[in-house]
């Protein structure tokens, strides 16, 4: 049990490495996202998407 209880204490550094790697691929994966969404309804907005004909 204390052999099994030392190697996870030393692969502990290398987990927490990949999964900070991790989130910071989602966090960017998310921002860029978000970026794509705002881009398209910028775009949406300009090419006149939101036309209100006049009454």
């Amino acid at each position: 049990m204390k052999q099994r209880v030392t190697v996870l204490e030393t692969d502990l550094p290398y987990i927490r490495r990949g999964v900070e790697k991790i989130e910071s691929s989602i966090t960017w994966a998310v921002r860029i996202i978000i970026g794509a969404i705002l881009a398209a309804l910028v775009a949406f907005i300009v090419r006149g998407g939101l036309h209100i004909p006049p009454v």
